[in-house]
């Protein structure tokens, strides 16, 4: 996978994991909202609970039954508000029950002396109690509100989740099938073509340099005492050093060349747009390069075989003449490099 490919992946996936996290903080807001639906019912519960208990003791009957009502509905008031994790819910309904106390308090002053003065503490308090209470509920519709925001932006957030999981989706199924198509025409170890591809290449090639009239090269190279390094390194360390040499190969020629792997010491250049002796400079280059390479305990030398295609003919006679020249080469006791 090339770089910018990781970076867009992993740019989605950042991506993807910022809406989920999102998502999650939204259902997790949205779920409070049922919260709030309870604190909103408990406070209307709990102000008529005292609007009630109070006119039942001034009216000098006993408010026990109700007192009980309305002190199960603040407690469960103050559980839910707890819940919510609202600090200044949490301070509201504190001061509640705080008030509350005070009232339980005194109108058990009340039935014991009904004066004057303790019937007004008792309004007082009352309606302190009626204010907490309403600013309690003022609070949990405020917070209603804006979790009730955050669900009209969770479904624009769960489209382009969806949207960028459809499109992980077929960009993970076209890289797997790029990545499919690219191992069964190259080499693993050095990632040249492999022979049945570049065969392929080199005829398709042919076609269109016969057409437009062309000029084309063919050259084919070996690593000269490949046995030694086999049997010297092992297979692992000699298949690292062709990795290398083919990376190298490809460092000093163009993009529009195909560099294959045609046996297990031998590859082949395909070279569009030139002729014969700029051929031979880029198999020179090529073979120098590879001499001034340190790719280990050992130099690495080239022999390598240089011919020009010709017009109309086929591609098994260009690779039969280049692997002429080739074996030309081989033979030749100060010669490296031979062309046909």
């Amino acid at each position: 996978m090339k770089m910018k490919h990781k970076i867009l992946y992993a740019a989605t996936v950042v991506v993807m994991l910022a809406l989920l996290a999102g998502d999650i903080i939204f259902f997790s807001s949205i779920d409070l909202i049922k919260d709030d639906a309870s604190i909103i019912n408990l406070s209307g519960t709990v102000m008529g609970g005292i609007q009630r208990v109070i006119g039942t003791e001034l009216g000098g009957r006993n408010a026990d039954p109700l007192l009980a009502e309305t002190d199960k509905a603040l407690s469960l008031l103050f559980d839910h508000a707890r819940s919510t994790g609202n600090g200044e819910l949490a301070a509201a309904t504190d001061e509640i029950k705080k008030e509350w106390t005070r009232l339980k308090e005194i109108l058990l002053v009340h039935r014991a002396e009904a004066t004057p003065e303790i019937r007004e503490n008792i309004v007082i308090i009352g309606e302190r109690l009626w204010a907490n209470t309403a600013e309690t509920l003022h609070i949990v519709q405020r917070d209603t509100e804006r979790r009730m925001k955050l669900f009209y932006l969770l479904f624009p957030s769960l489209i382009a989740m969806a949207i960028i999981l459809v499109s992980c989706f077929l960009m993970t199924r076209l890289y797997l099938r790029l990545r499919i198509r690219h191992l069964s025409t190259h080499d693993r170890t050095t990632d040249t073509l492999n022979p049945p591809a570049f065969a392929y290449i080199l005829q398709q090639h042919l076609l269109l340099a016969d057409r437009y009239e062309r000029t084309s090269a063919l050259v084919m190279f070996s690593v000269d005492h490949f046995g030694d390094l086999l049997a010297n390194h092992g297979s692992d360390r000699a298949e690292k050093v062709l990795g290398l040499l083919a990376e190298l190969v490809r460092q000093n020629t163009r993009r529009s060349d195909a560099i294959a792997r045609i046996d297990k010491d031998r590859f082949a250049l395909l070279l569009p747009e030139t002729d014969l002796p700029r051929a031979m400079k880029i198999a020179e280059k090529i073979r120098g390069e590879v001499e001034a390479f340190h790719f280990g305990p050992e130099a690495l030398t080239l022999t390598a075989g240089v011919t020009q295609i010709e017009q109309g003919e086929s591609a098994d006679m260009a690779i039969a003449r280049v692997e002429s020249a080739w074996r030309k080469a081989l033979r030749s006791d100060d010669k490296k490099i031979s062309a046909l």
